[in-house]
């Protein structure tokens, strides 16, 4: 209440919040004026019922239907169409004050991590549409990444295009004009105009426009210059076959060999005079070392002079814009961003994207990135506990998941994605394992639980480390680490570390199956009677990728604690097959769509929400190879011909639209 107060001068207008906690709900929360319903997993938390994640997720799921309270409630939707304007608007307000509250950069590559996994998908697949979508069949499935994630960033590039000062003013604006009545994203775009001056008439097609745009750069020197040229496209999606230029803001910075700003008001006080020669609209909005270009053509053009030998751009600062980038830069160049860069985000994606370079293909040289790794790691043992450090070298040191892989080269057989990923990850454990332990030991709890930034970020640096040293750890040595995972687990004194073991646990290979077996009959009899610890047995062993995933799912799918009629309860066993467990989901024999096509149909009777979210990683058949992708559509077919709801059939229609006739 006091953020909103004091980053948006928006009171609350009653004299009591009222909440309710519902253990079955399709959603999180829900906001209604005066009365607030949540899902228990979205408002309860406490240390042995909670993760950090857990709590987190309250923190912000609290904060955004709090704020729902005027961007939803006193300022609500004229229609269905505008949907994103207050959910859009309330996800970036969320965002900012998780932010402001823990670690603004880590905040950052989180959201963008979820953009890339759940967003830019939708909008490459059959079921993009626009911010503001135009129809629809079943209102439901428009309670979409597109609608809440993108629509998010949207917001967030006015912000970054106008500077703190002249956004605030427009949200007062907007704010004080419509309170009281119904609004669309017209009237929100209008009052920042009004507000700040600036003509955001080629912005709008980011409501209007699906697809995610493509930036590929190029980049040439000499004589002490940088130029680059920046050309923009947008694929064609479902009833969008041409797009026009999107109003792009790109926040970018040059950082020296030694890791400081060169261009800006940082980049004068480092003794730095470069000079920008370009056409594009620019300026150094929050007075700091980040330039942000409003590039608006096909083709842009900029040129930097008096750049200092060595120095590298960072590109997309803060990933400034939803777009995709190109932009071929040495491995050298990369190293020093992911080691020096100021901004947090950028040093993660110029990780990001070397790990994806080791990932290319079997042929990829991948010493460049175990060397990234071992300095990182070195990193990581002086870094301070400062609540940022420790998970911003955590979110460095993530290998990109077959999933993520699988985006970023369409039609790849996942399952030789997936091998290359164990294959670095395993020269990852082995050339380090030493340093990994060393940093289990070093963040190892120093008390009793406590939920800060600064704990918090210690047990992800304590989980990456134990999870690297289980990959590493020789076939001779697993019954000893075995041992030391169950006293982790029984001496832990809340939630987070107790998972941490257990899915070491469920994942170490080479131990005996029944002894584990018991082991979590032992925890589920323990902890049976919160709901919440429930939940995460199941999500733990869902997201299993040890051999027999289907067969481990079905016999929890009849466990006596499994509570088929719960959605939390198929989010969290379903989620993890379909969204983790590779080898499973994706069997060349189609045995795992096949799984979920029919737990689709179960949930269709009853469930039609729950139902149409099963089927949204069918949805993407179009980067799966060739041979799986006849097998998914033949289920999604199968699918259609006996489903019932509304949610279900309007999903799996604009899924095949394009589909071969000859498939299924």
């Amino acid at each position: 209440m006091r953020w909103a107060e004091e980053r948006y001068g928006r009171e609350y207008d009653l004299e009591i919040f009222m909440i309710v906690a519902v253990p079955d709900f399709n959603f999180g929360a829900m906001e209604n004026k005066g009365l607030n319903i949540f899902n228990t997993t979205a408002l309860l938390a406490s240390p042995d019922t909670a993760t950090d994640a857990a709590y987190d997720r309250v923190l912000r799921v609290v904060a955004h239907e709090y704020f729902h309270n005027w961007s939803g409630n006193r300022v609500t939707c004229r229609e269905w169409f505008q949907l994103s304007l207050k959910e859009g608007f309330t996800v970036f307000r969320d965002s900012q004050f998780s932010g402001d509250l823990s670690s603004r950069a880590v905040k950052r590559v989180e959201d963008v991590q979820t953009l890339r996994l759940l967003q830019f998908p939708e909008d490459a697949g059959p079921l993009a549409h626009p911010v503001r979508p135009e129809q629809y069949s079943a209102i439901n499935n428009f309670y979409s990444p597109t609608v809440y994630n993108k629509g998010a960033e949207v917001v967030r590039m006015m912000h970054t295009s106008l500077g703190e000062r002249k956004f605030r003013r427009g949200t007062d604006q907007y704010f004080e004009t419509f309170d009281g009545s119904a609004a669309t994203t017209e009237d929100f775009v209008r009052c920042m105009e009004d507000a700040s001056g600036t003509d955001l008439q080629q912005f709008r097609r980011w409501y209007t426009q699906s697809g995610t745009p493509e930036l590929t750069v190029q980049e040439s020197r000499f004589n002490g210059h940088v130029d680059l040229q920046i050309k923009q496209t947008c694929p064609p999606t479902p009833g969008q076959p041409i797009k026009k230029p999107f109003h792009v803001p790109v926040a970018l910075g040059i950082v020296d060999s030694h890791g400081r700003e060169v261009l800006g008001v940082e980049g004068r006080a480092n003794g730095y005079r470069v000079e920008l020669d370009t056409a594009i609209a620019h300026d150094n909005p929050n007075r700091d070392g980040t330039v942000v270009l409003s590039v608006t053509q096909p083709v842009s053009h900029v040129r930097f002079k008096g750049v200092p030998a060595g120095a590298a751009i960072s590109f997309l600062r803060g990933f400034s814009a939803p777009v995709n980038v190109t932009y071929e830069r040495t491995a050298e160049t990369l190293t020093h961003l992911a080691v020096k860069d100021t901004d947090g985000f950028a040093r993660c994606d110029a990780a990001r994207t070397l790990f994806d370079l080791a990932l290319a293909d079997d042929e990829a040289d991948t010493s460049t990135v175990l060397d990234l790794a071992a300095t990182l790691v070195e990193q990581a043992k002086q870094a301070p506990d400062d609540g940022e450090t420790k998970a911003l070298i955590c979110a460095a040191l993530h290998v990109p998941s077959p999933l993520e892989t699988l985006r970023l080269r369409k039609g790849t057989d996942i399952f030789a994605i997936r091998d290359r990923t164990n294959t670095l990850m395993r020269a990852m454990a082995s050339r380090l394992r030493d340093d990994w332990r060393e940093l289990v030991e070093a963040n190892s709890p120093p008390g009793a639980y406590v939920h800060t930034k600064e704990a918090s970020a210690r047990r992800t640096l304590r989980a990456t480390a134990m999870k690297f040293l289980r990959i590493g750890t020789p076939r001779s040595e697993v019954g000893e680490l075995s041992d030391w995972l169950v006293r982790c687990l029984r001496e832990a004194d809340n939630l987070t570390d107790r998972s941490m073991a257990l899915q070491q646990l469920i994942e170490l290979e080479g131990i005996d199956d029944r002894g584990r077996r018991n082991l979590l009959e032992d925890l589920y009899r323990e902890w049976k009677h919160e709901e919440l610890v429930l939940l995460q047995w199941f999500r733990l062993q869902g997201a299993c990728t040890r051999p027999g995933g289907l067969q481990r799912v079905e016999r929890l799918r009849n466990h006596e604690g499994f509570k088929a009629e719960n959605p939390n309860f198929a989010r969290a066993l379903y989620g993890g097959l379909i969204l983790q467990d590779v080898s499973a989901y994706h069997d060349p024999s189609g045995a795992g769509y096949r799984y979920v096509a029919d737990r689709t149909l179960d949930y269709d009777k009853e469930n039609g929400h729950i139902a149409s979210l099963l089927m949204t990683e069918m949805s993407k058949w179009n980067d799966i190879d060739s041979r799986r992708q006849e097998l998914i559509v033949g289920e999604l077919r199968r699918v259609r011909s006996l489903a019932t709801s509304k949610e279900v059939i309007d999903k799996v229609d604009r899924s095949l639209e394009n589909a071969p006739d000859a498939w299924g």
